[in-house]
């Protein structure tokens, strides 16, 4: 058993993060993270694993978040979304994947891809401040259970 994978699985599903979204692309935003879990969710009948159940579980906490923070005060610019690390890091690997995929950049108006550059630069930014042994010994933690 690889104890110091399990201790940084605890360490991540625990320490919380900041992320600020703008709250115009908030629900696009949404969107998005609700086509990784219903892609994750045909992929977990095809195959029974853990980091794919771990994925869906994180996906779904983070969509369900977004939606608490959506409600905030209409004035607002920016929610904050507070994520556990492990949850960032789906949420990095979303964003990534869609502010890299040329049909979602196409869907929104030059204002709105903006945004998301942005968020973008944001998360990097803050996932340049984690520790790249202990993401990957995360990674693996979850690939070999």
């Amino acid at each position: 058993m690889n104890l110091k994978g399990k201790a940084i699985y605890i360490k991540f599903n625990s320490e919380d993060m900041e992320v600020e979204i703008p709250k115009l692309i908030l629900f696009d935003v949404a969107r998005q993270v609700n086509k990784y879990i219903e892609f994750l969710q045909k992929e977990k009948k095809s195959k029974e694993n853990f980091a794919i159940g771990d994925n869906i579980n994180k996906a779904e906490n983070i969509f369900a978040k977004i939606l608490i923070v959506s409600g905030e005060p209409y004035g607002r610019q920016e929610v904050i979304l507070y994520l556990t690390i492990a949850e960032f890091l789906i949420f990095r690997y979303i964003v990534f994947c869609n502010h890299t995929i040329v049909y979602f950049k196409s869907n929104f108006n030059i204002y709105h891809t903006e945004k998301f550059k942005e968020l973008f630069q944001q998360i990097e930014s803050l996932y340049n401040n984690l520790s790249r042994s202990e993401i990957r010994e995360y990674w693996n933690y979850i690939k070999n259970n």
